[in-house]
């Protein structure tokens, strides 16, 4: 005869916390265990699974306290519902809309017990948060970037659900994107353009200028030689003159 004890807590599992006093067997394969906080009927012979699957649930996503931008079901292009997120209705977000809200849940075979959840933001949190009965999750300032929120679920009976994902992408504000990159290089090259070009006007008008007394300056003296040369001649002529009467 095997003698041996088993263990099996799930069936227990929710039973309120107290202390069991009293435990009795009776014929009819039926245990009752009774304490301060009732009595509890258990029956072996009911085989239940407690290991079933289920998924968790991301039920909206939000922007702006009320602005939805998810409802909880992703439908494709025939309209066929589906748990998991299609690629085609992943979020892309201005980068203003940076502070999201995300609200979750799974469903519960047992009435009046918490479902745990722990989530974390891929691109942003560093380890997933530790499990806790809270539902609703709120991020704020996020940078630029891709992210996808991951939340998971733990009933009553420490089995864990199905990982609900969301991708969404937060748009750089437009002072940062490629288009007023190219209008700053497209600025800066006018800008330039603009100096050199003032700069080369001014040279040139400088240039000329000088030039201008310069040629200036060669008329006198081009004059004054011309005015002397003819004082000379006439110097000359004088003086051939009188020498010759």
């Amino acid at each position: 005869m095997d003698n041996k004890y088993e263990w099996i807590k799930e069936p227990f599992l929710s039973f309120s916390k107290g202390v069991i006093q009293v435990i009795y067997h009776d014929d009819n394969e039926i245990s009752w265990l009774g304490g301060p906080e009732g009595l509890y009927r258990y029956d072996a012979s009911v085989d239940k699974n407690y290991k079933l699957d289920y998924y968790t649930l991301i039920r909206k996503v939000s922007i702006g306290g009320d602005s939805a931008i998810f409802m909880g079901t992703n439908f494709d292009n025939t309209g066929i519902s589906s748990i998991v997120q299609l690629i085609s209705l992943q979020s892309t977000l201005k980068y203003k809309n940076n502070s999201l809200i995300f609200e979750y849940s799974a469903p519960s075979n047992e009435e009046g017990t918490p479902i745990l959840f722990s989530y974390y933001l891929e691109g942003y949190d560093k380890k997933c948060s530790d499990w806790a009965p809270i539902t609703m999750k709120e991020y704020t300032n996020l940078h630029e970037k891709t992210y996808k929120f991951h939340v998971k679920s733990k009933n009553l009976y420490e089995h864990e659900g199905k990982e609900a994902v969301y991708t969404f992408t937060i748009l750089p504000p437009w002072h940062w994107t490629i288009l007023a990159y190219i209008g700053y290089v497209l600025f800066f090259i006018g800008f330039v353009y603009t100096v050199v070009t003032v700069y080369t006007r001014g040279l040139r008008a400088i240039i000329r200028e000088r030039k201008e007394e310069i040629e200036e300056k060669n008329r006198d003296i081009v004059d004054s030689i011309q005015y002397a040369s003819r004082i000379q001649t006439a110097f000359w002529d004088s003086s051939f003159s009188s020498i010759n009467p």
